[in-house]
């Protein structure tokens, strides 16, 4: 969900939540939830430029 909200709004970077996984996900966890929140944020902006009309 953060990883969504960052892409969308812009006020939180991918990096700061990437760099926060560590603090809050166990240990070996953490890889996996990256690469979630790396995809989300991705296909959040996928979805955001697809869904823009044209200027």
């Amino acid at each position: 969900m953060a990883a969504a909200f960052a892409a969308v709004s812009g006020l939180v970077s991918l990096e700061s939540i990437v760099k926060a996984v560590p603090e809050y996900v166990p240990k070996k966890y953490v890889e996996a939830n990256i690469k979630a929140v790396v995809e989300a944020y991705e296909s959040m902006k996928k979805i955001q430029n697809v869904s823009r009309p044209p200027a």
